[in-house]
């Protein structure tokens, strides 16, 4: 069974003032006519049917949420006390949906917070990892062939295995004169956050690094503690740092679609400036002064 859960959270703080405690950036309509989070989920549609569809929430928006998403069952939204990064984030979720879904779950965790215009492309790449994953058993992620030595990524190295790629290390927002140097060879990647997984290799990944985390993931598994509890008690770091970098044997899928990340004001005129929304860009200009 596919579950894609979708990181929405976050305090959007890159597009500060015009994301807002009250509504972050993921919750705002600014590219498609939908709110970047409705965007995520859409992609996923013809994946991964509503009943399967997650969204991992902040407390604070969980009223504006349950109103944007009232399309997906009440329990497919995640409410966290406190926003822990990501690694609290991902844990949890696995946990929460297996008590749901039960074990024999391939999780597909998906930023809310970027914009892919090929959704067919997007989706033979899904399918691409779906298979990756079958055939190895270990994470699989999404990395996009960089077109610039941009420092603001981070960036994935690889090796050839058999004709597939082998992740072998991770260069986490480099800086200009070592993107410079990588940026155009053919075995890196920019990484786009998007992460094939199950319960047992997320939990056996944590185990191997942080043993507290672990014991506290099977504590809330056996109902010895509350959310609450957990989130006080759980460690904060992001799960790509903190986890994957520590591990081996993970596979990446070259991704085919065409991707942004909307983490600052400039990337984002830049999509709306693709789109013609030049009415849009004098607009947030205008609210941002």
């Amino acid at each position: 069974m596919l579950v894609a859960v979708v990181l929405a959270s976050g305090r959007g703080t890159r597009l500060r003032p015009l994301s807002t405690d009250e509504r972050p950036k993921q919750f705002l309509d600014i590219i498609s006519g939908k709110s970047l989070v409705e965007d995520t989920i859409d992609r996923v549609k013809n994946i991964v049917d509503n009943d399967n569809i997650f969204v991992v929430i902040n407390e604070k928006q969980e009223n504006l949420a349950r109103n944007l998403l009232n399309f997906l069952p009440e329990e497919n939204l995640i409410v966290e006390p406190h926003m822990k990064e990501t690694l609290a984030s991902m844990s949890h979720s696995v946990s929460y949906i297996s008590k749901i879904k039960g074990d024999d779950v391939t999780y597909l965790f998906l930023p809310s917070d970027h914009y892919i215009k090929e959704i067919d492309l997007f989706e033979v790449s899904i399918k691409e990892g779906l298979d990756l994953f079958n055939k190895y058993n270990n994470f699989v992620l999404y990395g996009l062939p960089p077109t610039d030595p941009n420092p603001n990524y981070g960036y994935i190295k690889t090796t050839n295995l058999d004709n597939d790629h082998l992740i072998t290390d991770f260069i986490e927002k480099p800086k200009l004169e070592i993107a410079e140097k990588i940026y155009n060879k053919d075995n890196y990647f920019w990484n786009n956050a998007i992460m094939l997984a199950n319960k047992e290799l997320i939990y056996n990944a944590i185990k191997s690094v942080l043993p507290t985390q672990h014991e506290l993931l099977l504590n809330y598994d056996s109902s010895l503690i509350t959310k609450d509890e957990f989130f006080n008690l759980t460690h904060v770091d992001n799960f790509s740092r903190s986890i994957l970098e520590k591990q081996s044997g993970m596979m990446l899928v070259k991704a085919l679609y065409t991707w942004y990340d909307i983490g600052s004001f400039e990337v984002l005129f830049h999509v709306l400036e693709l789109l013609n929304k030049h009415d849009e860009i004098e607009k947030i200009k205008e609210l941002i002064k």
